[in-house]
């Protein structure tokens, strides 16, 4: 393609997936415009020829298998081209769906057997059972009778407990990773740092691991059941930094806030991850909810659909 119609090209593929969350839109583009770099002749109509993918889409499929043998590119690949189809709504497109269900099976297979350790499923837990050691934990520390050190450490876990779990998703508050919770400060001027809104009602979601992928701010309500700790805490260190002190009033790191984590429910952040997506997805969210989903908790739909969604 000359640079005209290259230009042309990926206008129309930004217009395609503009409803679609920034990070998986560059992802979706950035692989559609390699596949039409590998396979469109200069000379050839580049619409022209991406739709002729759609016609014959077990030609396309095989193509894509043939070309791209990293099952993480091609899962993506599938989807991509899925969505794209979809939008036009001009093709039965369901082959592309199924190779990638189908290819993303594989990736999971493959990761299972490459990270869960034998064993390790037998300790999962419902999310019913996660909520439940959470909110003992909150009355708990309404119950009184505790001395302060004591109160202060079941104030964190609740905290921590609360945050992690997605025990209060249902007025937007989602599990991050664990490194973007040790660096939220209470202090709203504290710029490139995750933080609090002026207000103290939610978080700004500023520094993640996801930051080099050009990934979006994302601000998240903080849980009002939530703040009689946070105000018990400020009120006992009034100028802590940050949300989640230890007893020693030191900052949590991620190996430190991973092992409270353990010593809570008994495993880390990817299985609390894991466990909240799955309940999420046994009632097949839509495309749209699925990608507000993966910008909240900060990771990718791929990555969603392949790590954290267990069947």
């Amino acid at each position: 393609m000359n640079k005209e119609s290259w230009d042309l090209c990926k206008d129309y593929l930004h217009s395609a997936f503009g409803e679609h969350t920034s990070s998986t839109s560059k992802v979706y583009i950035s692989l559609v415009l390699n596949f039409l770099k590998r396979n469109v002749l200069p000379d050839q109509d580049w619409k022209q020829q991406l739709f002729g993918y759609a016609r014959n889409p077990t030609k396309t499929i095989e193509l894509i298998h043939e070309k791209y043998p990293n099952l993480h590119t091609k899962a993506t690949l599938f989807s991509a081209l899925y969505k794209l189809f979809q939008v036009e709504n001009l093709f039965p497109v369901s082959e592309f769906l199924e190779a990638m269900m189908v290819t993303s099976a594989n990736i999971k297979d493959d990761y299972k057997d490459q990270k869960f350790k034998p064993g390790r499923e037998d300790k999962k837990k419902s999310l019913e059972e996660i909520n439940s050691i959470h909110d003992n934990l909150l009355i708990s520390f309404h119950g009184g009778g505790l001395d302060q050190s004591k109160k202060i450490r079941l104030a964190t876990d609740v905290l921590i407990s609360g945050l992690m779990s997605g025990r209060y998703a249902s007025t937007g508050t989602v599990p991050r990773r664990l490194l973007e919770y040790t660096l939220l400060a209470l202090h709203s001027d504290l710029d490139g740092l995750n933080r609090f809104s002026p207000d103290k009602k939610s978080m700004i979601f500023e520094y993640h691991k996801c930051k080099k992928h050009d990934a979006e701010i994302v601000q998240l309500n903080f849980p009002e059941e939530l703040r009689c700790c946070l105000d018990f805490l400020s009120n006992i260190r009034p100028k802590r930094p940050y949300l989640l002190m230890n007893e020693k009033n030191g900052q949590f790191n991620s190996s430190t806030l991973h092992s409270r984590l353990f010593r809570i429910f008994g495993f880390g952040c990817d299985m609390l991850r894991s466990i909240f997506l799955t309940d999420k997805f046994k009632d097949q969210p839509s495309l749209l909810e699925s990608e507000k989903l993966a910008t909240e908790m900060g990771h990718s739909v791929n990555a969603q659909q392949l790590f954290y969604v267990k069947k």
